[in-house]
C-alpha cells in the first residue's frame, strides 16, 4: 500500500485503523513508552487497541524540550488536567476542549520520535516503519472493529431477561448511578433537604422510613458546596447535633466553586476520588448556577457540556449525582434554563412551601413509579454564640404532614381538577406500567383534555385550548394534587 498523507488524516479510513491497531499489537513496548511521552498518566485499557488516560496537556502536540533532551515532550500551551480516550483504531478524543485530531501515523511518528525538520510528524518515516515487516504486520492479532462491537452487543429477543436487580439508593427516590435535580424558589429550603438525604446516605440509614442501601463497603457522599460560605458548615454541624447518628466519616464537604462549563474540574474531581481511594455513591452540585462556569443556563449547548460532565462522573464513579437548582420565573414551567437538563435527569425534585411546610413532590422519575410526597418543617438548632455573645443557629429538617389544601385551587384549575373527578368516578381504570401507582384509578390524558374543553377552559383556537389545559395541569401537579406519567393523570389523594 503506498504512502498516501490525506487516506491516513482520514479518521474514518478503514486502512488507517487496521494499520494502527496491528501498530499496538506489534509493538507493545513503543506504546508503553508512548503514554509518558505525550503526558498522559495511569493508562488503563478498556478495549481492543483503545485505553483511557490522564493527560496534562491541552489538547495539541508536544514537542522535544532540546535537541539535547529529544526524548522530553513538552506541550505548546499550559497545561490543563483532563481525561482523553486514545484509541489506536481512531483518534485521540480530548473531552471538553477543541477535538485535535491525532491520525494513527501521529501516533506510530510520536512513538518512534520520528519528526520533519519543521518539527511535524514525520508520516513517510512513520509509514516505512509500519510497512517493512508485512508478514509480522499479517500475523498480528487484528481486534474488532466498531462493526463487530456493535454485533457483540446485538441481543435477540429470546434472550432478554428481566433486571430483577435492586438499583435503588434511597428507595421510591433516587437510583444508583443516575442523576436528579431538586429544584425551588430561593430559601425554600433546598439544601437543608439535601443535607438531610446526605446524611441518611452516608450513614446508610432508613431515610423517614424510606429504606436506603446499606453502606457496608464504606462508600462516599461528596456535598459539593459550590457557594460556599459559613451556612453549609453550620448546616452540617446541626445535623451532627441534631442527629448524632448521622455523623458519620463518609460524608464530606467540599466547599468550592467548580467549573462544569469546561471539562478540567469534572476531570480533577475524577482524579481525586481515584487517587485517594475514594469511591461516591452520591455526588451534590449545589447549585447549577455555581458550577455552570462560563456556561448559560439557558443555552441548549452549554446546557449539554454540562450534561456531558454529570455523565462523565457517574460513568466512571457509578456515583448519583444529584444538582441542586432554581426555579424559573414562572414555576409552573419547572427548574429555570435549557430543558436538556430534564430530559437528561432520571428524577426531578420540586420544593414548594406553604405556611412554613415545606413539600417535596416527585415531577420526574424514569424508571420507577411517581412516588408520594415528603413534607418537612425546619426546626432552629443553635451551635453556640459569637464573639458578640449572640447565639449562632442553625436548622434541621423535622417530618411534616403534607399539606393538600384543595379549596385554594379555584379558576381553570379548579375546573380541570371537577373535570379529572367527575372522569375518575365515571370510567376511572387501572393504570398500565410500571411507573405508574398500582392501588390508583387514573385517566388517559387525551380524555381528560376533552372534558375540560366540554366545559370551555379556554374559549380560544385550538392552540389557545391546549395552553389552558396544560397550565392548569401543571398548577395541579405543582400543588400536589394530580399526578401525571406518560400518558395517564390520577388522584394524589382522595379528597
Amino acid at each position: 500500500m503506498a504512502f498516501d498523507n490525506k487516506s491516513f488524516r482520514d479518521a474514518d479510513d478503514a486502512g488507517t485503523r487496521e494499520i494502527a491497531r496491528n501498530f499496538a499489537a506489534r509493538k507493545p513496548e513503543a506504546i508503553d513508552d508512548w503514554f509518558p511521552r505525550l503526558g498522559l498518566h495511569d493508562p488503563q485499557q478498556n478495549g481492543p487497541g483503545m485505553w483511557r488516560a490522564t493527560a496534562t496537556w491541552p489538547g495539541d502536540r508536544l514537542l522535544p524540550k532540546s535537541e539535547e533532551e529529544p526524548d522530553t515532550w513538552v506541550t505548546i500551551f499550559p497545561t490543563v488536567p483532563h481525561y482523553v480516550t486514545v484509541d489506536f483504531a481512531g483518534d485521540i478524543l480530548c473531552t471538553g476542549m477543541e477535538q485535535q485530531i491525532w491520525t494513527p501515523l501521529d501516533f506510530v511518528a510520536l512513538a518512534m520520535g520520528y519528526q520533519t525538520p519543521e518539527g511535524d510528524w514525520d508520516h513517510e518515516k512513520a509509514w516505512e516503519f509500519i510497512a517493512g515487516e508485512p508478514e509480522e504486520l499479517e500475523r498480528a492479532e487484528k481486534p474488532l472493529d466498531r462493526a463487530d462491537k456493535l454485533f457483540e452487543l446485538l441481543t435477540p429477543m429470546s434472550q432478554i431477561e428481566a433486571s430483577l436487580e435492586n438499583r435503588y439508593l434511597l428507595k421510591g427516590w433516587f437510583d444508583r448511578g443516575a442523576a436528579s435535580v431538586i429544584y425551588g424558589e430561593s430559601n425554600v429550603g433546598k439544601t437543608f433537604f439535601a443535607v438531610d438525604i446526605c446524611g441518611h446516605i452516608a450513614a446508610g440509614l432508613d431515610w423517614h422510613g424510606h429504606t436506603v442501601t446499606p453502606n457496608d463497603d464504606c462508600e462516599a457522599v461528596i456535598y459539593v458546596a459550590a457557594e460556599g460560605g459559613h451556612g453549609i458548615r453550620n448546616r452540617f454541624q446541626a445535623m451532627k447535633l441534631q442527629r448524632p447518628e448521622l455523623d458519620t466519616p463518609q460524608l464530606f464537604l467540599l466547599p468550592t466553586a467548580l467549573d462544569f462549563f469546561g471539562h478540567a474540574d469534572a476531570a480533577a474531581l475524577i482524579e481525586m476520588c481515584r487517587r485517594h481511594g475514594i469511591t461516591p455513591r452520591l455526588i451534590v452540585l449545589d447549585t447549577l448556577a455555581r458550577t455552570m462556569g462560563a456556561g448559560d443556563e439557558n443555552a441548549t449547548k452549554d446546557m449539554g457540556a454540562y450534561v456531558a460532565n454529570v455523565d462523565a462522573l457517574r460513568d466512571v464513579l457509578s456515583a448519583h449525582v444529584m444538582i441542586i437548582h432554581h426555579s424559573g420565573k414562572d414555576t409552573t414551567k419547572g427548574a429555570r434554563g435549557s430543558v436538556a437538563l430534564r430530559a437528561a435527569v432520571d428524577t426531578e425534585i420540586e420544593l414548594t412551601r406553604d405556611w412554613g411546610v415545606v413539600t417535596a413532590a416527585q415531577r420526574k422519575q424514569r424508571d420507577m413509579p411517581l412516588g408520594d410526597a415528603f413534607a418537612y418543617t425546619l426546626e432552629k438548632v443553635q451551635l453556640g454564640h459569637d464573639e458578640d455573645g449572640e447565639a449562632v443557629t442553625s436548622a434541621v429538617i423535622e417530618p411534616a404532614e403534607v399539606r393538600r389544601d384543595t379549596s385554594r385551587i379555584t379558576g381553570a384549575a379548579g375546573i380541570a381538577l371537577a373535570a379529572l373527578d367527575t372522569l375518575l368516578d365515571r370510567e376511572g381504570e387501572p393504570m398500565l406500567g410500571n411507573l405508574l401507582p398500582p392501588d390508583r384509578p387514573g385517566i388517559r390524558i387525551t380524555s381528560w383534555r376533552a372534558e375540560c374543553d366540554l366545559r370551555q377552559l379556554s374559549e380560544g383556537n385550538a392552540d389557545a385550548k391546549r395552553s389552558a389545559f396544560n397550565r392548569a395541569k401543571s398548577k395541579l401537579e405543582s400543588a400536589g394534587v394530580v399526578g401525571v406519567q406518560g400518558e395517564y393523570a390520577w388522584r394524589m389523594t382522595d379528597d
